[in-house]
């Protein structure tokens, strides 16, 4: 589970296997996405609730998803059907950015920014430092540095 793709951090399993594999990592850790992987690859569930079950995890773990609304109106699909906050009725009816807001947005710290090498970097160290500072539970593997498994 994580890690790189190193031929010594890679097991070969069937596809059954790999749904086991999924089934069991869902029971001791809870994550919605290896049920979800769980259950696609036994072929309990199609292509279409693979997709609609995946798109709702991901909003609940990483904000809303493309296509469905915020919490001001939780659980609404948006879409041409849906005139909420279109219009008149969105709160930037009517209005424009001033220029120091548009800069602002543009700006690399913001998700508006671009990806340059040195902000992937230190990204990256966030990432590896959250991920080597954590305690451990039992069953989870430790990793160097690197990511790579202990």
């Amino acid at each position: 589970m994580g890690g790189t793709d190193d031929p010594d951090n890679l097991i070969e399993l069937s596809v059954e296997e790999h749904s086991l594999a999924h089934k069991k990592l869902f029971e001791e850790h809870g994550n919605e996405f290896d049920r979800i992987a769980w259950l696609a690859l036994s072929g309990m569930i199609g292509k279409e609730e693979i997709i609609h079950l995946t798109a709702v995890e991901s909003g609940r773990k990483y904000g809303t998803p493309k296509g469905y609304a915020g919490s001001w109106n939780k659980g609404m699909k948006a879409g041409p059907d849906n005139n909420i906050r279109s219009g008149e009725n969105n709160p930037m009816w009517g209005k424009k950015h001033s220029e120091e807001t548009r800069k602002k947005m543009g700006h690399p710290g913001n998700s508006g920014g671009h990806w340059t090498p040195e902000r992937r970097e230190k990204a990256r160290q966030k990432a590896l430092k959250q991920w080597t500072d954590k305690p451990f539970t039992e069953g989870q593997r430790k990793r160097d540095k690197k990511g790579k498994f202990l």
